[in-house]
């Protein structure tokens, strides 16, 4: 990778994240509260993930489930929707209300803006692995490490980010987008993301 782009790149995730977080500094506390009122504390949640050169970090989300619900996911393996090493229940008996709610609008992923500030990951980039993932990917899929992740990535604006993809196809998208780095491309994928999620987010809401 260049190092102009990269350059720009951190420059704009530094500007774009502190921007955001200020905007959304008022859905913060708001969300808190919810958080807290449905669920009690912590209203954060953090995990280890596998970031650039298979530096270990910890992602911060809202958190969407029950405390102690990651150390139960064993127990519903049978409810899994995805293909292995991948977990995703669409209804998921271990979320709390709010946390359903924060989940389908991708609200949860907010407070990942401070790992793009401490320079864990980008605004655009392929998703962090869970350390079982890496342990899973064969030595070509962990090319993918070698650029920082990111809070949105080519997989979410693949179409199937909703439907579900299997893992190879999930890591040819990350190494299609590891080969085609550039500016316009991380724009093409932030529009397409803002795009989608306006569009599901109003859908929601006006279904309820």
């Amino acid at each position: 990778m260049r190092r102009p782009y990269l350059l720009i790149k951190r420059s704009a995730d530094i500007i774009a994240a502190s921007v955001l977080l200020l905007l959304f500094s008022p859905l913060f506390i708001i969300l808190g509260l919810l958080i807290g009122m449905d669920s009690g504390a912590p209203v954060f949640f953090r995990q280890t993930r596998i970031g650039r050169n298979g530096r270990r970090f910890n992602i911060y989300k809202f958190r969407t489930m029950r405390e102690g619900a990651d150390r139960s996911q064993d127990q519903y393996a049978d409810l899994n929707e995805w293909p292995r090493p991948l977990f995703k229940v669409r209804n998921d008996p271990r979320l709390t209300r709010i946390g359903a709610l924060l989940r389908d609008t991708n609200l949860d992923e907010l407070p990942q803006l401070l790992n793009v500030l401490k320079g864990d990951m980008s605004l655009i980039g392929p998703r962090p692995f869970q350390a079982n993932e890496v342990d899973l990917s064969d030595r070509r899929q962990r090319g993918r490490l070698e650029i920082l992740p990111g809070m949105v990535s080519l997989w979410h604006v693949s179409g199937q980010y909703r439907q579900g993809m299997s893992f190879d196809e999930w890591m040819e998208s990350d190494l299609r987008y590891a080969r085609d780095i550039s500016l316009f491309l991380d724009a093409q994928i932030l529009l397409r993301t803002i795009r989608m999620l306006g569009r599901h987010i109003i859908l929601k809401f006006s279904l309820r």
